[in-house]
């Protein structure tokens, strides 16, 4: 799967939030979402002088999942923010720019085998060889170190 890599997104964790630990919004193009994020993490009493290494778990999420959408006048997160990048992918600057941050991952339904959803569940309850450590197709391609 092609997604958002948010150690991309943050990639040094030294930094605070109002030093710019969200690396996108360090852009004059962006430097409104910078304001909006100081802004609300004020009002919900995140600490925005701490490194992202040591901000609590829940703040970290806070700044990537968000409160709501825009229109709702609150937090909307750096997940909504790479949505509403993504519908505006039309755009060459915008395509390059998301792809500064995409990475690629195994998919969690399939671990990588690339079926349909609908197919997954019937390969695995009719297959049971096919469970990730017994089928050799796994272990060469998935799972190299297994060989």
């Amino acid at each position: 799967m092609i997604g958002i890599d948010y150690g991309l997104v943050v990639p040094d964790p030294s930094k605070s939030l109002s030093d710019g630990a969200v690396r996108p919004w360090q852009t004059p193009s962006y430097k409104e979402c910078q304001d909006d994020l100081l802004r609300f993490a004020k009002r919900r009493d995140i600490a925005i002088d701490v490194p992202w290494r040591d901000l609590p778990a829940a703040h970290r999420k806070w700044v990537i999942e968000g409160e709501g959408p825009w229109n709702k006048k609150v937090w909307y997160g750096a997940r909504r923010f790479f949505d509403w990048l993504e519908s505006r992918a039309y755009k060459m600057h915008v395509r390059v720019l998301l792809s500064r941050y995409r990475s690629y991952t195994l998919c969690s339904a399939c671990a990588g085998a690339r079926l349909k959803p609908t197919r997954c569940s019937g390969v695995w309850e009719s297959a049971p060889h096919l469970v990730r450590g017994n089928c050799p197709r796994w272990r060469h391609r998935a799972y190299p170190s297994m060989r």
